[in-house]
């Protein structure tokens, strides 16, 4: 599997694990959170951040070479 496959198996569980919580009865409801869903709202921007504690270590041939 790659990553990309691995993402939307990813998301595609996230997403009916969610949808389990909720079985609205009418129709425009439904309507609306399967737009929401279908638009990927329900999943949110990754957080990106730097570590202040970051320290380098080496390449990665380096680090691979140790090992």
């Amino acid at each position: 599997m790659d990553v990309f496959e691995f993402r939307d198996k990813l998301v595609n569980d996230y997403r009916d694990f969610t949808r389990s919580f909720i079985q609205p009865k009418a129709d425009d409801i439904n309507a609306f959170l399967d737009g929401e869903y279908g638009g990927g709202r329900y999943w949110p921007s990754p957080l990106i951040q730097i570590n202040p504690s970051y320290v380098t270590e080496g390449t990665v041939e380096s680090l691979a070479a140790q090992g």
